[in-house]
């Protein structure tokens, strides 16, 4: 899970301070990444190769609206639907919260990578990293360095 803590306006003016959190377990990750042609691993390393910006924040556009959710009350659980069934990431995408996060993540490209695997969950993130790093080494023909992107 990522906490974001980010400042934003709203469409009053008013300036606000809140968290906001992101995760995606094992079955929504395996649903997102046998969606994208080569798995997730191979296309963002593509993205990446190609320079493809459009491409880029399709990908975490979609990260977004599939990892964002608000934890409850009891602070053990973690809701990402409204009472009517909607979807809370589409709706976060409209907010200049979310406008924030994503310029602050496309000001530094590494910054995406750490985002997106971030929200994963820690058994599953190490084998994504390391997929990365395989797929980096194979278009590079380098051998990457121990440790090379890990999440802190």
């Amino acid at each position: 899970m990522i906490k974001k803590t980010l400042t934003y306006k709203d469409y009053e003016g008013q300036e606000h301070t809140k968290d906001f959190y992101f995760s995606m377990n094992q079955t929504e990750f395996a649903l997102l990444n046998n969606s994208l042609p080569g798995g997730f691993e191979y296309y963002l390393q593509k993205i990446q190769q190609d320079h493809d910006e459009t491409k880029l924040l399709e990908l975490l556009t979609m990260f977004i609206v599939e990892g964002y959710g608000e934890r409850l009350m009891d602070g053990l659980g973690f809701s990402k639907e409204d009472l009517n069934g909607r979807k809370l990431g589409k709706l976060f995408l409209s907010t200049e919260a979310c406008d924030n996060l994503i310029t602050e993540l496309l000001e530094k490209e590494n910054n995406i990578g750490l985002f997106l695997t971030g929200m994963l969950p820690a058994s599953i993130q190490g084998k994504v990293e390391q997929g990365i790093r395989d797929a980096q080494a194979k278009e590079t023909n380098v051998v990457p360095l121990p440790g090379n992107g890990e999440v802190k």
